[in-house]
């Protein structure tokens, strides 16, 4: 849940950023500043990755320690809870987090393809129903190998908005 939430969040982010002053042609007027656009485009796709894993890192660390905390008192689990068990938890928090990072630039492609931002928006609604859903105890989200390829598709969606931004008329 955690997951699909700041995904969705991070594609409204970047229809708010990005989609929409392309959009309303609100952008020629900070492409007029003496700052490199690709360094304008890059700030904000930072800005908007590094959100989404920051808030997903700390999502999960609270509803982990949370849990932790009401274990103590109810005994869910009768396992221990151990430095190695914490460790390995927060190894997989932070992989986590990267590839929600990732996957939530993907929906870019979609909104800059279209200057639309309820495409953005609902490509990222398909995107996380397709890989956060659950059927069975099975999602996508599981194997490994989908999420990799998610995040590093929306990285390479990231890399192609900025290589030719120099040269993309924006009055298009």
């Amino acid at each position: 849940m955690i997951r699909a939430t700041f995904i969705i969040f991070a594609s409204v982010l970047l229809a708010k950023l990005i989609i929409e002053e392309y959009k309303n042609n609100t952008i020629t007027i900070l492409f007029m500043y003496p700052i490199n656009r690709k360094k304008l485009i890059m700030a904000k796709l930072i800005i908007v990755a590094s959100f989404t894993f920051v808030t997903t890192v700390l999502s999960n660390i609270f509803i982990d320690s949370a849990l932790c905390i009401i274990n103590n008192f109810y005994n869910f689990t009768t396992d221990k809870i151990t430095v190695s068990l914490i460790i390995n938890s927060f190894r997989n928090i932070f992989i986590s987090g990267l590839l929600s990072a990732g996957i939530s630039l993907i929906p870019l492609y979609f909104g800059m393809k279209k200057k639309s931002v309820p495409t953005t928006i609902i490509s990222a609604i398909i995107i996380v129903s397709i890989v956060c859903s659950n059927g069975n105890g099975i999602s996508l989200n599981s194997i490994i190998a989908v999420p990799i390829t998610l995040a590093l598709i929306g990285v390479f969606i990231a890399y192609l908005s900025i290589k030719n931004i120099e040269h993309v008329d924006i009055n298009k």
